[in-house]
Parts: structure tokens; C-alpha cells; sequence
């Protein structure tokens, strides 16, 4: 990105290239169990999110992330690459998906994506749309609060607990 430093790592596969994004606390790491698997079909792409890892600091907004994540898939040449998303990565590849129609496709594992009323095929439409309006509005109040001491200290207490349990070390998450 040109406004900021973003880290990101490819590893050589010989298949359709894939972009995988982290959760909230997480690094391009938190995919290192899976990277060897994916990289023998598939070119595998994985990015620090703007305020993790390596990445540098910067104000946090959907549009800055969206712009993030077109940056990567710019500099390795892999605007064709399926996003795969954990948690926050994956409402970031739900949100990339919808400004992006025409992308080749996305997984979302346990992010926020509201999906479309028509979606909800057990429920009134009129209802759903509704519910799916008001979910919106609360998401949108939300989006650039800053956290306080208490809760950073806690995302960081969480980051140091995954470094262990995947036998990272602590700096890599910092």
C-alpha cells in the first residue's frame, strides 16, 4: 500500500493462488499449520492486517483494509486469488467479495457476513431485511472506536497464548 507498509509472505504452488487473512490479534502465522498443505496445490498468500504483526500502524477503516488487501493481491500478480478468512479475515473477505463481484471466490470461517435476506430462506423477508438493516447500523456505530489499555492489554495476553499453544515464539505476534 503506498500509505503503509503491509507485510505479506507467498509460498510457490503450482494451483490457483489463494490470499489467506488472519483474525483480530492474529499474524500472517496463524496460518503456518496449514500453509504446507495448501502450497502443494495452490499458491498461498498471507498478509499481516494493517496494526498486526509486521505491518504497520495505521487508522483502521473498512476502505483502508479493502485497499490493504488490493495492494497484496496487486503485488503478487493475484487479483484471480480465492480469499480465505478466520474471524476478522473473514468479514474482511466478505466486505472485499461484495465490492469485488467479480472475484473468483471466498471463504469466510466464522466472520461476520450478514448475507442477503433472500439467503434466509426460512424466514419472512420482510423480517430478515429488517433484522439485517439493524445489524448494519449497529456494525457501522461501532467501526472506528478505539480501544482502551484494558482491552489491548487483553488481545495481547490472547496473542501470546496462541504463540504458545502453536509454539511461536511471543515476538512474532507483537
Amino acid at each position: 500500500n503506498k500509505d503503509l507498509l503491509i507485510a505479506a509472505q507467498a509460498w510457490c504452488g503450482p494451483g490457483h493462488p489463494l490470499l489467506l487473512l488472519h483474525g483480530m490479534g492474529g499474524t500472517l502465522l496463524t496460518w503456518a499449520t496449514v500453509i504446507p498443505h495448501l502450497s502443494k496445490s495452490h499458491e498461498v498468500i498471507c498478509m499481516d492486517l494493517r496494526n498486526h504483526g509486521h505491518s504497520g500502524s495505521g487508522s483502521w477503516n473498512w476502505d483502508a483494509v479493502l485497499d490493504d488487501v488490493e495492494a497484496v493481491l496487486t503485488h503478487f500478480d493475484a487479483k484471480d486469488a480465492i480469499i480465505v478468512g478466520h474471524s476478522l479475515g473473514g468479514t474482511i473477505a466478505t466486505l472485499y467479495a461484495r465490492a469485488h463481484p467479480d472475484i473468483q471466490g471466498i471463504v469466510n470461517l466464522d466472520g461476520f457476513g450478514l448475507g442477503k435476506p433472500e439467503e434466509y430462506t426460512s424466514l419472512p423477508l420482510g423480517s430478515v431485511t429488517a433484522c439485517l438493516s439493524q445489524l448494519c447500523e449497529m456494525f457501522a456505530s461501532e467501526c472506528g472506536k478505539s480501544f482502551s489499555s484494558e482491552e489491548i492489554d487483553g488481545i495481547v495476553r490472547e496473542s501470546g497464548q496462541e504463540a504458545d499453544q502453536l509454539g511461536f515464539p511471543r515476538a512474532l505476534y507483537e
